[in-house]
């Protein structure tokens, strides 16, 4: 489990275009930094209430589990 971090839409499109991964068969994807996993129960409720508010969306990257 990872502590969800809030990203603004400036850094969604830089991520996704600086931050890119080789696969075995060749190609290159698009990454993501992966936020230190431990329980940040504060962080994962100010997540939760900005969605819940409506003041923020959710984005669930491909290859995310459920």
């Amino acid at each position: 489990m990872s502590t969800p971090t809030i990203y603004s839409p400036e850094e969604v499109v830089k991520t996704a275009s600086q931050n890119r991964c080789g696969l075995p068969d060749g190609r290159w994807v698009a990454a993501r930094p992966e936020s230190w996993g431990g329980l940040e129960l504060r962080i994962r409720l100010k997540c939760a209430w900005l969605v819940f508010t409506g003041r923020a969306d959710v984005l669930k990257w491909t290859g995310q589990p459920s």
